[in-house]
């Protein structure tokens, strides 16, 4: 073999992604009297893993069902050799994971509890990776925990396979948090890695009800969630008031801008009207053109200072006007961009029908998997 060829071997080897471990679900070891019962709570806990995708899971009951169709292939003689070796394919786990059921019995048999003692064990080495305990009171308070103890006893080789959350939220300055650990705040820029798995997100900020939701995370994949705070009826109430006032400032603001703007305008003509030019009588500039020419007269001299007395106070009103106007101006840029939409939370006011936040799922037991052919 060449160097190049030995190298891209080598390159093409590294740049693979190690396959996922394997996972099989024995029985549950139980009594006699609640076999029918450690079945279905091992086909619980397989399915509960198989949800996560992190992994392919095999169940016991699918080992039955691969043992006996190999059988039946002995039986019936293979055409050729893709029929064997099929079990030995099927059955190479990494890990398994074992239980144990329990009854306890207690001073009568309402106190009575079920104890499953679960375990996942790492086949090489024989070490226990992880166990969990779970007692309740009935079958069904059993099954409904049995999923958060399932995905707990695979936490080891979920945190080795990540994947990427991106948190988006109409509401900027909320805490995001994953399993009670915080992110960061909204906006929150780029993804997030986390392990795989089920997680619980909570979006949480001032005046808002927290949003939880259950979100589950593919290894090595992408998980987007789109997260819509409801504000509460104080908070929607406190708004509306400072916003309203801080809108009302705006338009006041803008209303005083536009009156000072006329008002320069206006004393701005009159004083002009009164300085006139050279060529119209009886202004300012006429007289004081006829001082300048040397025609230095009582009516000239009298004319010039009293149109002079009318127009200095106009320009000092322009000025004034001018002054208030850019003022206000400011003041009304000022208030607009401090404020918003007095009416952005309208919807959810007095209004049953609001959405809220999305709770988090659930979990149920489901019937164990069919085997896979």
């Amino acid at each position: 073999m060449s160097l190049l060829a030995l190298s891209c071997l080598v390159v093409s080897v590294a740049g693979q992604t190690p396959p996922p471990p394997r996972v099989g679900v024995s029985d549950i070891t139980t009594g006699k009297e609640q076999a029918s019962l450690g079945a279905a709570l091992g086909g619980a806990v397989a399915n509960e893993l198989q949800r996560l995708g992190a992994f392919p899971v095999t169940t016991a009951e699918q080992v039955r069902a691969l043992l006996s169709l190999e059988r039946q292939q002995q039986l019936l003689g293979c055409p050729d050799d893709t029929c064997k070796g099929t079990i030995a394919g099927q059955l190479g786990f990494d890990y398994l994971v074992t239980g144990r059921l329990t009854k306890l019995a207690g001073g009568s048999s309402k106190d009575a509890k079920l104890s499953l003692d679960l375990s996942l064990m790492h086949v090489a080495s024989g070490k226990r990776e992880a166990s969990d305990v779970v007692n309740a009171v009935s079958e069904t308070e059993l099954f409904d925990k049995v999923p958060a103890s399932a995905v707990k006893l695979v936490q080891s080789i979920l945190k080795s396979r990540s994947g990427s959350l991106i948190v988006t939220s109409s509401e900027a300055g909320a805490s995001v948090k994953v399993d009670d650990v915080v992110l960061g705040v909204t906006p929150l820029t780029g993804r997030q890695q986390v392990a795989g798995g089920p997680h619980l997100l909570q979006v949480e900020k001032d005046g808002f009800v927290t949003a939880k939701k259950e979100v589950r995370v593919q290894p090595e994949g992408i998980v987007e969630e789109q997260v819509r705070l409801v504000p509460s009826p104080d908070f929607i109430a406190a708004y509306e008031a400072k916003q309203t006032r801080l809108r009302v400032a705006a338009y006041l603001s803008t209303g005083l801008a536009v009156v000072g703007i006329g008002a320069a305008v206006v004393t701005y003509a009159l004083a002009l009207g009164l300085y006139g030019s050279p060529n119209k009588e009886n202004t300012f500039a006429y007289f004081q053109s006829r001082l300048n020419q040397g025609l230095e007269t009582t009516e000239n001299r009298d004319g010039a200072n009293r149109l002079i007395s009318q127009i200095q106070p106009l320009q000092t009103g322009m000025y004034v006007a001018m002054g208030v106007a850019g003022a206000a101006a400011i003041a009304a840029v000022t208030f607009f961009l401090l404020g918003e939409d007095p009416n952005r939370y309208a919807a959810y006011r007095n209004n049953p029908n609001a959405p809220a936040p999305t709770p988090v799922a659930p979990k149920a037991a489901a019937p164990t998997p069919a085997p896979t052919p």
